[in-house]
C-alpha cells in the first residue's frame, strides 16, 4: 500500500511540474543585450535588477550567459564571481510565490574594485548593459 501511494504522489509530482517546465522554456527567449540602460539604478539595486528569467529552466547558466556578453565602457573584458543570494521578493515565476536575487561581483579590465550587479532568474525582461558597461551578441541557452 505504502509503495502505491509514493508511486501516485510521483505520478502526481510529474504531472503537475513537466507542463511548467514546458511552458518555461516555451516563452523565454534565449538571452541577448539590448543596449544600454538608461537608469542610472539598473542593476545596480535590488530595487532594480538584471531581470534575465528562466528561473527552472537553466536560470543560473542564463545569469551567466548574459554576464558573458558584458564588457567594459571600452570593450574591455569583464570577470565575475557569485557572491550569493539575497532579497527575497514576491513573484509568480519563483517557488511558493517567491524568490531571490543573485548578487555578482563583476570587475572590469584591470580595476582592482569590483561592482555590484543584482539578478533576477525568477521574471524576465529583455535585459540591457548597465550604464557603465557595453555589449557583445547574443549567446543561446
Amino acid at each position: 500500500m505504502r509503495l502505491l501511494h509514493r508511486a501516485i504522489f510521483a505520478l502526481a509530482l510529474v504531472i503537475t511540474v513537466l507542463p511548467a517546465a514546458a511552458v518555461a522554456r516555451d516563452t523565454v527567449p534565449p538571452v541577448t543585450i539590448s543596449g544600454v540602460a538608461e537608469d542610472d539604478t539598473y542593476g545596480y539595486k535590488e530595487s532594480n535588477p538584471i531581470k534575465v528569467g528562466g528561473a527552472f529552466d537553466g536560470g543560473p547558466a542564463r545569469e551567466r550567459a548574459y554576464l558573458e556578453l558584458l564588457r567594459g565602457p571600452n570593450g574591455e573584458s569583464i570577470r565575475y564571481e557569485r557572491d550569493g543570494s539575497c532579497c527575497g521578493f514576491e513573484t509568480p515565476n519563483g517557488i511558493m510565490g517567491g524568490g531571490m536575487l543573485d548578487i555578482y561581483s563583476v570587475w572590469i579590465g584591470d580595476k582592482a574594485e569590483p561592482v555590484k550587479l543584482y539578478i533576477n532568474m525568477y521574471d524576465y525582461e529583455q535585459p540591457k548593459a548597465p550604464k557603465g558597461f557595453t555589449h557583445a551578441g547574443a549567446v543561446r541557452t
